[in-house]
């Protein structure tokens, strides 16, 4: 919790006057950590006393009734006994234990602070699936990578039209997803949402950077080093050691494979 708290003052420190006069900001992650929910929650503990805000994730739209009722009313058990987060065999971490404990700290934020902060479901219930229909092939095949290309530049527009359908002139938009999607530049032959958003809208986009540990996404993966990522981002922060995110039960009540 140390740690945490270290990380969180510094984004607070760091980018809350950053932030000031922008409409959506980006929080880019590596999908699958036990850390990086927690990181967020505990900002957006210190970000409420500034800023009133909504908050997007990379959720399939099908949850979204599910998602109101938890962050809302504090049902979290919906969430707990949904598809998406007890299947997890094809999972790339979103549907994790972490993600469904982040959801029942917004419903407690609601609650102490007399707030009605929103939750949006911005991803296509079908992105995890063709993701993994796919990616076996992608490194051998070329016509698959650029299928896979294709797929995935019409799902951030349309992550894109998700937001801009969300954001609200009295409050700010806190859109946690996927490190790739919230770049602000072009990526290889891939338009990201952050960048498409930017056109339109004021944005600005933070990157959670692990500089060690594991993470789970299909499998457990080991972080890697990249070079520098600066100019993807307005603002990149490095957090440190991660582990593994933890699930529950899938439907066959089996742990997913590392």
């Amino acid at each position: 919790m140390e740690q945490t708290n270290l990380i969180v003052n510094a984004l607070i420190r760091e980018v809350s006057h950053l932030i000031k006069n922008k409409r959506v900001i980006f929080i880019g992650e590596i999908h699958g950590t036990k850390e990086i929910p927690s990181i967020v929650t505990e900002f957006l503990k210190k970000i409420i006393e500034i800023y009133d805000f909504d908050l997007a994730l990379e959720l399939p739209v099908t949850l979204q009734e599910d998602v109101n009722k938890a962050v809302l009313e504090g049902d979290i058990n919906l969430l707990s006994n949904s598809d998406f987060f007890r299947k997890v065999t094809i999972s790339d971490g979103r549907n994790s234990q972490e993600i469904i404990e982040f959801m029942a700290s917004i419903y407690e934020l609601n609650k102490n602070f007399n707030k009605n902060i929103n939750v949006y479901c911005i991803d296509s219930p079908f992105s995890i699936i063709r993701y993994n229909q796919i990616k076996e092939q992608l490194s051998k095949d070329i016509s698959k990578l650029l299928l896979f290309e294709k797929d995935q530049n019409k799902r951030e527009e349309q992550m894109s039209e998700e937001i801009s359908k969300v954001v609200r002139f009295e409050k700010k938009l806190f859109v946690l997803i996927g490190n790739l999607h919230a770049s602000k530049s072009v990526l290889n032959e891939i338009t990201p949402t952050a960048y498409l958003l930017s056109k339109k809208q004021e944005t600005f986009s933070i990157n959670l950077k692990p500089s060690s540990g594991k993470f789970y996404n299909s499998s457990i993966k080991t972080v890697k080093v990249g070079s520098s990522e600066k100019k993807l981002f307005d603002y990149t922060l490095d957090i440190g050691n991660v582990s593994p995110c933890t699930f529950l039960m899938n439907m066959t009540g089996e742990k997913p494979k590392e």
